[in-house]
């Protein structure tokens, strides 16, 4: 006689009921994180909200306005920034490129990493100092950007300031 297979849902639950508590409304009780990853994907903690942007200037005109601090990994020149964000030339509304919909963050990571992916400058320099869960407007001037010869294919004019909404989900 064949026994009939036990559903998987079955043994989850099997799986989890010894770590339950003793039932003294104790919830489940999970053994802590052994191993640290390369990848920080969220803060530990949520951002704090400013209630007014908090301004950084860069130099050469380049500006961020931070909407919210992380409480993660700080970015530095030597992190992998992983950054949702969209893009905008300063004064339009339509962004001209943007994260929505793609399934992992774009990766900011610094010029000497082998096979980076390409960024203009000032998005580099801008999420340096801040933190995984930060959000914030990154301004870039055009030396920074695109420059005198703009970015036809994507509606970008020549010595057009971008505007980078963005947000840190993580560092590497």
């Amino acid at each position: 006689m064949s026994r009939a297979p036990i559903p998987t849902f079955l043994l989850l639950l099997l799986a989890l009921l010894p770590g339950c508590g003793d039932g003294a409304g104790e919830g489940p009780r999970l053994a802590p994180a052994t191993a640290q990853t390369a990848l920080e994907v969220r803060a530990s903690s949520e951002p704090i909200e400013l209630a007014t942007p908090r301004v950084v200037e860069r130099g050469e005109g380049l500006r961020v306005e931070v909407q919210a601090d992380g409480q993660g990994a700080e970015i530095d020149a030597r992190t992998t920034a992983l950054v949702r964000f969209r893009a905008r030339v300063e004064g339009a509304e339509a962004p001209f490129a943007s994260s929505d919909g793609w399934y992992e963050p774009l990766a900011v990571a610094p010029p000497s990493v082998p096979g980076s992916a390409s960024v203009v400058a000032g998005l580099r320099r801008g999420v340096e100092g801040l933190r995984v869960g930060s959000r914030a407007q990154v301004f870039v001037p055009p030396a920074l950007g695109y420059g005198a010869a703009g970015l036809a294919d994507a509606g970008v004019p020549a010595d057009a300031t971008l505007v980078f909404e963005v947000e840190v989900v993580g560092a590497r």
